[in-house]
């Protein structure tokens, strides 16, 4: 049997994501937090700006490092099971090269998880301007 990347790349966010866990997981398309030229729209809530800058340093990270993954970004979990801080520290799994260029990431310690679309071009992306190149003519 042949695999192709995408195959073995969809396998490992699945190793981390089963079809239970991902009823419950963050599904972020970060356009909704920014303005046209794609920064943070000066008119979000506070609460929005709050995650939106969790979102984003998540995609900071990720798009600095430019690997598949897994890797731990240091960024500490945000959630608060049973009212105590998580202390785990968010890795993130996988980033989907071929496609959108989805970044899937977790907390290894209360399994917070989620996928975060739609961050290229904006404030938070990183990526050198080769591989930009090569998301415009794929998308």
């Amino acid at each position: 049997m042949i695999f192709s990347l995408f195959d073995i790349s969809r396998q490992t966010v699945y190793n981390y994501f089963n079809q239970e866990e991902m009823k419950y997981y963050w599904k972020t398309d970060i356009r909704q937090y920014l303005d046209h030229e794609g920064n943070l729209h000066p008119c979000i809530t506070r609460s929005s700006m709050i995650i939106a800058g969790y979102f984003g340093r998540i995609i900071s990270v990720a798009t600095r490092v430019g690997t598949f993954g897994p890797f731990c970004t240091g960024i500490r979990c945000r959630r608060r099971p049973q009212r105590k801080a998580c202390h785990g520290r968010i890795e993130v799994v996988y980033i989907d090269h071929m496609g959108d260029g989805s970044i899937f990431w977790r907390c290894p310690l209360c399994s917070d998880k989620g996928r975060i679309y739609g961050w290229i071009g904006s404030c938070w992306d990183e990526m050198d301007m080769q591989t930009k190149c090569s998301y415009s003519l794929k998308n």
